[in-house]
């Protein structure tokens, strides 16, 4: 199973996520959705999950991925939505916080 790293204030975060399944879902297993990571549960409404790609290979972005990212205060260029991405091989993210 590949290993999704999740970084948030310095500390680092590790899941092994089956294949196909969402770095949200590595997020669960770190115990991150209690600091809010993910409040609308992978529904793409909240922005909660919105992270900074550092590694990892995933499909391009849809529109409405785009829509949620253009309500936050900043965006990068490496910014998704962990809800989106789906785990095909190990990957490495920053989470922004639940405010974005």
């Amino acid at each position: 199973m590949p290993k999704v790293v999740i970084h948030y204030k310095g500390q680092r975060h590790e899941a092994n996520v089956p294949t196909g399944m969402s770095v949200l879902i590595g997020a669960t297993m770190c115990g991150l959705e209690e600091l809010g990571f993910g409040d609308c549960g992978g529904n793409l409404v909240c922005a909660t999950c919105h992270v900074r790609v550092n590694s990892g290979t995933f499909p391009a972005m849809k529109y409405d991925e785009q829509l949620v990212l253009d309500t936050l205060p900043q965006i990068y260029a490496n910014s998704r939505m962990a809800c989106q991405l789906r785990v095909s091989e190990d990957c490495d993210v920053e989470w922004m916080g639940a405010r974005g």
